[in-house]
C-alpha cells in the first residue's frame, strides 16, 4: 500500500471518528435510518418486480439479493465519495431493465427445465450486470472518461426514462396481479377480482405523485407508505378478514419460504445456468451499463446543484465502480448515488458519511431479520410505490417535457415510449436514436455553410496600397467573391454551398466573377459528398473561367482532397494560399495585374502627396521642412516593438511591414504598406509603447517627422501645424472609413 493511499485512508478514518463525536451524528443518525427503511422498501419493490410471474416463488432470494446490492454500494459509496451525505442504493432504471431481462430468460429457457435452474440463471445474469457495471464505472472514472456519457442525445435520455417509467408502471400491475401485461391478457385486468388488487395501488401511486409533487419533506414519503400500510390492515380488520385470507387472495407479498435472506451466491448456479439465455439478453446488459452511467451523472450534477457544491465526477464513478464491483460478486442489484436521497441529507444537515454507513446498517438488519414481517407488507403499497417512480417519469418526461422541449425533440421522446410499449424496450432506444441523428442532420443542414459572404471591393487583405491601386479594387473588387465557411460540410451542407455559389455566379451577368474564394479556417470537418460537390463546383467555374482559391486548409482536410482527385481535376481551376489574407492578397494582386495598374508606376513623392491634399504648395514646402529623409535597404527595423514613439513616417516608395513579435514564435504579419501610407501614427499620437514592430520588405524611402520637429512647427508656424493635423485626420477618418465598412459587411 503506498503512501498516499495509507493517508488517504487515515483521513477518511479521522473524519468518521471525528463525525461521530460532533453535532452532526444526531442528524446523521436519524437521517440514515429514514433513507435505510425507503432502501428496505426499495428493494423489496425491486425484488418484487424482478422476480415476478413464474419467478415469484423465489421473491424471498430476490429480496436478500436486492438488500446485499444496497449494503455493498451503500457502504462503498458512503466511504468514498467526494461530498460527504451522498448515499447510494438500488436503482429504479436498472432494475426495471433487469426485470426485462428476467422475463425474457424465463421465455428463453427450453420446457422441462426445473424453476431452480431457471432462478439459477436469473442470478447469475443480474451478478454478471452487477459485475460488468462496476468494470465500466471504474473504466470510466479511472481513464476520466465521465463527460464521454454525455454524448447521448438528451431526447434519447428523455425518452428512456419515459420507457422506463412505462415498464415501471406495467411491472407494477403486473407484480399485484400476477399477471403479464399484454395486449391480448389486457381484458383480464379489468375482472372485478384483478381490479381490487391494482386499482388500491393506482390510487396510491396518483396519492404520493400529487402530496409529493406540492409538498418537499424528508419523512412524508416513508410517513405515506407506513400508514398506507396502518389503513389498510385497519380497513380490512373492520371488515373481517384474518391474515390467511389476505394472503390466499394474493394481497399480501407473502408467504415467502421460510430461512433467512442472506443465500450466499452458490458457485454451483454457475453450472445449473443457461448460458445462451444469458448470451441472448447481451444488448440489454449494454443498455443498463450506458443507462445507469448517464443516470449516475445526471445524478451527480443535480446533487451539486441541491448541495450548492463541487463533485468530482470521476470519483463518484470509482465510488459507485468499486460498490458494483463487489456487490456483483455477491449477486447483488445495480446501485450507485441517488440524487434525492442525497439532496435530503444536505437539507437535514446530515451531509456526513455516517449517514449512508447507519442506512446500510438499516438494509443489514432487515436482511438479518429474514421474511417474516417483509410477508405482511401489502402487495398494492409496494406496487403504488413502483408506479409511483413509473408515473413520476410519465409525468416529467411525457407532460412536462411538452412544454419545455421543441417539438421535434418531444417527438424522439414520444416515439421511444411508444415502440418501448408496443414492440420493446431496445427497440424503441434504437429508433429514438436512429430519430435523433436524423432531425440532427436536417437540423444541421440548416445551418448556413457560409459564415460571411464578402467581396474584395469591401473585404481587402493587409496591404495598405497606393490610392490608384483602392479605387481599382474599390470598382472592380465585386469580381473576387469571398466565402468563409463555418461548421461541418457533409451531405446536407455541401449541396447548399453549391447552390449558393451557382446563385452568385448567375448574378454576375455584367461583370463576370474571377475568383471564388473558399475559407476553410472556420471548417471542422468534411465528408465525402463534398468530392461530388467540388466536382460540379469545378464544371461551373470552368463555364465562368473562374479560378477557386482555397484558404486555410487544415492538413487533414487538404490530404483528403488530394487523395480524392479534387485538387487534381484542373491545376488552373484551384489555387491554395496558407490563410485568408494571403489568399485575399493574391485576388487582388491578379485583378490589379488584369488591369494593368500593378506593373504601373503610380506613386507620387510625399510632397506631391500632401500638397494634393493640402492644396497650398506653400505651406507643403513647409511642412517637408521639418521632415528628415530615410533610404532604408530591404530587412531593416525601424520601428521595434515595445519601444517610445519617437517618430512619425510616411512611406515615399518601397514597402514594408508591420508585425507582432512574440518571443518564442514566427512573427506575425499585421499589415503591409506601400508608397502614400502613414507608419507609426497611431503609437505617435497616443504616447503609447509601439505595439508592433515594421520592417522594410524592399529598399524603401521614407521621411520622419519626430515628436521634436512636431514641437518646433506647432511653435514656429502655427498654420503649416494645423494644416498637418488636419492631413493626418483626414488619412486617419479614411482608414476608419473602410473599416467601418469591411465591418458593417460582416455583421449582414
Amino acid at each position: 500500500m503506498t503512501g498516499k493511499k495509507l493517508k488517504s485512508i487515515k483521513n477518511l478514518a479521522s473524519e468518521i471518528t471525528q463525525d461521530f463525536v460532533s453535532a452532526r451524528l444526531l442528524p446523521g443518525f436519524t437521517s440514515g435510518l429514514v433513507v435505510g427503511l425507503i432502501e428496505v422498501i426499495l428493494a423489496i419493490s425491486f425484488a418484487a418486480l424482478i422476480f415476478a410471474g413464474e419467478l415469484s416463488g423465489y421473491v424471498s432470494n430476490g429480496i436478500g439479493i436486492a438488500l446485499i446490492g444496497a449494503i455493498i454500494t451503500g457502504v462503498a459509496v458512503a466511504l468514498i465519495t467526494s461530498l460527504p451525505g451522498t448515499v447510494a442504493g438500488n436503482q429504479d432504471a436498472p432494475s426495471a431493465i433487469l426485470a426485462v431481462m428476467a422475463a425474457g430468460i424465463v421465455a428463453s429457457m427450453p420446457g422441462g427445465v426445473s424453476g431452480i435452474e431457471t432462478f439459477a440463471t436469473v442470478v447469475v445474469a443480474i451478478a454478471l450486470t452487477t459485475l460488468l457495471s462496476g468494470i465500466f464505472f471504474l473504466s470510466l472514472g479511472y481513464f476520466n472518461l465521465g463527460d464521454l456519457v454525455r454524448f447521448l442525445p438528451y431526447p434519447v435520455v428523455g425518452g428512456f426514462l419515459a420507457g422506463t417509467g412505462w415498464l415501471l408502471v406495467t411491472g407494477s400491475i403486473s407484480m399485484m396481479t400476477d399477471l403479464s401485461i399484454n395486449l391480448s391478457g389486457l381484458a383480464a385486468l379489468f375482472h372485478i377480482e384483478n381490479l381490487l388488487l391494482w386499482i388500491p395501488g393506482l390510487v396510491f401511486a396518483i396519492t404520493l405523485l400529487v402530496i409529493l409533487k406540492r409538498y418537499d419533506h424528508s419523512f412524508l414519503l416513508p410517513g405515506l407508505v407506513f400508514g398506507a400500510i396502518i389503513l389498510f390492515y385497519l380497513v380490512t380488520y373492520m371488515a373481517g378478514f384474518s391474515i390467511e385470507e389476505l394472503s390466499d387472495q394474493g394481497m399480501l407479498l407473502g408467504p415467502f419460504p421460510e430461512g433467512n435472506l442472506l443465500q450466499p451466491f452458490p458457485l454451483s448456479a454457475l453450472t445449473q445456468a443457461n448460458w445462451n439465455s444469458i448470451l441472448a439478453q447481451t444488448v440489454n446488459i449494454a443498455i443498463v451499463l450506458a443507462i445507469s452511467a448517464i443516470s449516475l451523472l445526471l445524478n451527480a450534477s443535480g446533487l451539486e446543484l441541491e448541495a450548492e457544491g463541487d463533485m468530482d465526477i470521476n470519483r463518484e464513478l470509482r465510488a459507485a465502480g468499486t460498490g458494483n464491483l463487489f456487490a456483483g460478486l455477491l449477486a447483488g442489484l445495480v446501485g450507485f448515488q441517488q440524487l434525492s436521497l442525497s439532496a435530503m441529507n444536505q437539507k437535514l444537515g446530515a451531509g456526513t458519511r455516517l449517514t449512508g454507513l447507519f442506512a446500510a446498517g438499516v438494509c443489514l438488519a432487515a436482511l438479518a431479520v429474514g421474511t417474516a414481517f417483509i410477508s405482511l407488507i401489502p402487495k398494492f403499497v409496494i406496487g403504488g410505490l413502483l408506479m409511483y417512480f413509473g408515473l413520476t417519469f410519465l409525468y416529467e418526461w411525457v407532460y412536462e417535457t411538452w412544454f419545455k422541449l421543441p417539438k421535434a425533440d418531444y417527438f424522439v421522446i414520444l416515439l421511444i415510449l411508444v415502440v418501448t410499449a408496443t414492440v420493446g424496450f431496445l427497440e424503441g432506444v434504437a429508433i429514438g436514436i436512429l430519430a435523433a441523428i436524423i432531425f440532427f442532420a436536417v437540423n444541421y443542414s440548416r445551418v448556413d455553410v457560409i459564415k460571411h459572404s464578402l467581396t474584395a471591393a469591401t473585404f481587402q487583405s493587409r496591404i495598405a496600397r497606393p490610392k490608384l491601386q483602392k479605387r481599382i479594387l474599390r470598382r472592380y473588387g465585386n469580381q473576387v467573391l469571398i466565402l468563409e465557411l463555418q461548421g461541418y460540410i457533409f451531405f446536407g451542407t455541401a449541396n447548399q454551398l453549391l447552390e449558393q455559389i451557382r446563385a452568385h455566379l448567375n448574378n454576375y451577368v455584367e461583370k463576370r466573377l474571377c475568383f471564388i474564394l473558399l475559407d476553410f479556417s472556420g471548417v471542422t470537418g468534411i465528408d465525402s459528398s463534398v468530392v461530388l460537390s467540388f466536382r460540379k463546383l469545378n464544371k461551373m467555374v470552368q463555364n465562368n473561367q473562374a479560378i477557386i482559391v482555397l484558404t486555410g486548409l487544415s492538413e487533414k482536410i487538404e490530404t483528403f482532397l488530394r487523395k480524392s482527385g479534387v485538387l487534381d481535376l484542373d491545376e488552373d481551376s484551384f489555387h491554395i494560399s496558407s490563410d485568408l489574407d494571403n489568399g485575399v492578397e493574391w485576388c487582388e494582386e491578379k485583378l490589379l495585374q488584369s488591369t494593368g495598374v500593378l506593373n504601373r508606376d503610380t506613386s507620387k513623392s510625399i510632397q506631391a502627396h500632401l500638397e494634393e491634399m493640402i492644396g497650398d504648395t506653400e505651406l507643403t514646402a513647409r511642412i517637408m521642412g521639418y521632415l528628415e529623409k530615410d533610404q532604408l535597404p530591404a530587412g531593416t527595423h525601424f520601428i521595434h516593438q515595445g519601444d517610445s514613439p519617437g517618430a512619425l513616417y510616411f512611406l515615399e516608395d518601397g514597402m514594408v511591414t508591420a508585425q507582432l513579435e512574440i518571443w518564442g514564435e514566427e512573427p506575425r504579419r499585421l499589415n503591409t504598406m506601400s508608397s502614400e501610407n502613414m507608419v507609426g501614427e497611431i503609437g505617435f499620437y497616443l504616447g503609447s509603447k509601439r505595439n508592433a514592430s515594421v520592417i522594410t520588405e524592399t529598399p524603401a524611402t521614407l521621411y520622419r517627422l519626430t515628436t521634436e520637429a512636431l514641437s518646433k512647427m506647432e511653435s514656429q508656424d502655427p498654420e503649416a501645424a494645423a494644416l498637418f493635423h488636419k492631413y493626418i485626420a483626414y488619412a486617419m477618418a479614411e482608414k476608419l472609413s473602410h473599416l467601418m465598412s469591411t465591418i458593417e459587411t460582416l455583421m449582414r
